[in-house]
């Protein structure tokens, strides 16, 4: 859609279910339903939880919401602050885009409202994580699989589209896994150096099983 109508979205919710035209859509006590979390996150380094659709944050004390989204070629983001009537959209045509991304949607909030965005995952050069091959395994979720290899001190990922995807996306792609902290959970990765860093943590789900949190999604261990 439109930026325009992006942010029509975004003034539903900051009108807790009423319209631009000042015509009420939703009860307001379902527009802020929606904000309150039903999980936490496995990666809180921007975002604490999801609520129903929404991820859950509060940056500089202030709570904000907000959803990505993406397809071929395409994506988009949007953060709302309904306390401050505030919201940005950043809607890009670029394979770079979320790099973009990361940089306007910071720069907006810092200087049209003063709250602080915290920074995008990146790699820790003094990190040394050690015992990672507990991670190493096949992870799939709807459209993607991932396979970890590596041994105890280093991983690496390859990326694998889907059978219902793959006819649109590139041949799998393997990239290193860099950690972004000590934990051996957290780690970030991209293939080419003008690219966003993408995050991949591991965590496990709550009946235990192993999962890879990556992109706003969980895909579970399969073998």
């Amino acid at each position: 859609m439109p930026a325009g109508e992006l942010l029509a979205w975004a003034r539903l919710q900051i009108g807790r279910g009423v319209a631009p035209s000042g015509e009420r859509l939703l009860a307001e006590d379902a527009a802020t339903a929606m904000w309150q979390q039903q999980l936490p996150l496995p990666d809180q380094r921007q975002f604490a939880g999801i609520g129903l659709s929404w991820r859950l944050a509060r940056w500089s004390g202030v709570d904000v919401i907000a959803h990505d989204g993406g397809t071929i070629g395409q994506s988009a983001r949007l953060r709302v602050v309904p306390e401050r009537d505030f919201a940005v959209c950043v809607l890009t045509n670029s394979a770079n885009g979320d790099a973009l991304g990361d940089r306007m949607v910071a720069e907006v909030f810092d200087e049209e409202a003063g709250i602080d965005v915290p920074a995008a995952p990146a790699p820790d050069v003094d990190a040394r994580p050690s015992g990672l091959s507990r991670h190493l395994g096949r992870y799939e979720r709807r459209g993607v699989a991932f396979n970890v290899e590596g041994d105890d001190q280093a991983m690496r990922v390859t990326v694998i589209p889907g059978s219902d995807i793959a006819e649109f996306e590139e041949e799998p792609q393997t990239v290193d896994l860099l950690p972004a902290d000590d934990s051996g959970d957290r780690f970030v990765a991209r293939s080419d150096p003008a690219e966003a860093w993408w995050s991949v943590v591991f965590s496990t789900l709550p009946d235990g099983r192993p999962q890879l949190y990556s992109t706003g999604r969980v895909a579970p261990r399969v073998s």
